[in-house]
């Protein structure tokens, strides 16, 4: 038999939940709607994830892996040199996802000035979302052909790495760098399917469960992070409130919202959780980044090859689109924070006394148990060079001693952290890990090793 000859197939199958909002647009603009992006939806209105978006980002994450199990699984690219000794067509078949709980909410988002750390005139723009909650059946086939079986070994353990990565949590569509399309994959299935055995060829014509049923089950203390990327998973409290706004005041009771009482509150998910969106933390962190680099004389124009262009120089088309390597999930704030109704006066900057009628109510939210963690920050940088993880490393310093501050408020003490305990993983494994203000000494080495070499960029002219 030649090959290409099929001998069977291969079919997982699992529950895809989104952990984060999903943007994955329409590329058309509907003239009655005044956002400036629309999710992508069906004939009926029904919002889904089409299969090309999967395949593209599982072809990303084993090209990075193994470049030819890439080639033997997705094909190869006629326009790019393949890792395989021969032309290939793809083997994967992975379907559309149908979403159920699919709540379309609306964003908004301003872009930045990096030196003064305030919004850019006219960088203001709405969009909607896939909020997060949504879930669907993810569906996809692999054919076997004999071609494979030399390579039996290097195919197996390329999909025991993707099932970890689906359950360990992955990224769809737009905005990724800032959080966007985080989701999971539960309870997954995998069947193989022999076609030399008449059982087995009957069974997936029936669509029967195979012989050889495989249920992947991912530990929760396993993670399958990029063999390229730099991972911080830290975990922090709040030192005083925190006020990200939102313009949705509907969950808001007794018709506070109504009433005009509250005019400003904590951002909510649709379902009621308190959220940090990625923008707000991107944001700040490449601000701080900047100060950095500044107030060590270096260019700060060496963010772009990290975090992307800056969104200034992009407007007036001075820098080049690429796509930022450092990547922040949204923050999903735990139990261990309240809200509380805080009512203010605006002062008169000119007499100090108070301005009339110009008393306001906002509803931050507060720390209520203190050493509870309430939030848990992931930053990832892709591709990491050295340098980089040490920008990465004072950064979390900084964090970690109260110097950045999230969300609005800040001159009045509003979103400091104070750090509890980090991971750090570099190239997929436990690089090191913090505690209080304690660093094990055998570990301050390793570190310190990242932080010269940033510091030796300015020496070198960069």
């Amino acid at each position: 038999m030649s090959e290409e000859s099929i001998r069977g197939k291969l079919c997982i199958e699992g529950h895809l939940v989104m952990k984060a909002p999903l943007l994955i647009g329409m590329g058309e603009h509907d003239e009655g709607n005044q956002t400036d992006i629309q999710v992508m939806k069906d004939k009926n209105g029904y919002a889904f994830i089409p299969g090309t978006s999967l395949a593209g980002v599982l072809r990303q994450y084993i090209e990075a892996d193994n470049p030819r199990a890439a080639a033997l699984i997705f094909g190869t690219d006629l326009e790019e040199p393949s890792a395989y000794d021969m032309e290939l067509q793809s083997s994967a078949i992975i379907y559309d996802i149908k979403l159920s709980n699919a709540t379309i909410v609306h964003r908004d988002s301003v872009n930045l000035d990096g030196l003064t750390g305030t919004g850019i005139k006219h960088g203001k723009f709405d969009y909607e979302v896939i909020d997060q909650g949504a879930h669907g059946t993810f569906a996809a086939e692999l054919i076997l052909r004999n071609i494979h079986e030399k390579d039996r070994d290097l195919l197996e353990n390329t999909l025991m790495r993707l099932g970890h990565h689906l359950a360990d949590g992955f990224h769809l569509g737009a905005r990724t760098a800032i959080g966007f399309g985080k989701a999971v994959l539960e309870d997954i299935n995998i069947d193989v399917y022999d076609f030399h055995n008449a059982d087995d060829t009957a069974a997936y014509f029936l669509d029967k469960p195979s012989k050889k049923r495989i249920l992947f089950k991912k530990k929760a203390s396993e993670h399958a992070y990029p063999a390229d990327s730099f991972v911080i998973d830290a975990d922090f409290v709040l030192e005083g409130g925190l006020m990200v706004r939102d313009s949705d005041k509907s969950h808001l009771t007794g018709g506070e919202a109504e009433d005009g009482k509250i005019d400003a509150i904590m951002m909510r998910d649709s379902d009621g959780n308190w959220r940090v969106p990625g923008s707000s933390i991107k944001g700040v962190l490449r601000h701080r980044c900047e100060y950095i680099l500044q107030s060590l004389g270096m260019d700060t124009a060496m963010l772009e090859t990290l975090m992307g262009p800056d969104p200034q120089k992009l407007r007036k088309h001075l820098s080049p689109k690429s796509r930022s390597r450092f990547l922040v999930d949204e923050l999903c704030l735990s139990d261990a924070v309240q809200p509380y109704q805080q009512t203010r006066i605006r002062i008169d900057r000119f007499t100090g006394g108070t301005i009339d009628s110009a008393l306001f109510t906002s509803m931050p939210v507060w720390q209520k148990e203190p050493d509870k963690h309430a939030m848990t920050v992931h930053w990832e940088i892709r591709q990491a060079q050295s340098w980089e993880i040490g920008l990465a490393l004072l950064l979390l310093k900084d964090a970690w001693l109260g110097r950045i501050a999230l969300g609005s408020g800040k001159a009045i003490g509003y979103g400091r952290l104070r750090g509890l305990k980090a991971n750090l993983y570099y190239k997929g494994k436990p690089l090191a890990r913090m505690e209080g203000q304690n660093i094990p000494p055998e570990e301050v080495g390793k570190l310190q090793e990242f932080v010269d070499a940033f510091i030796n960029m300015k020496g070198a002219g960069i």
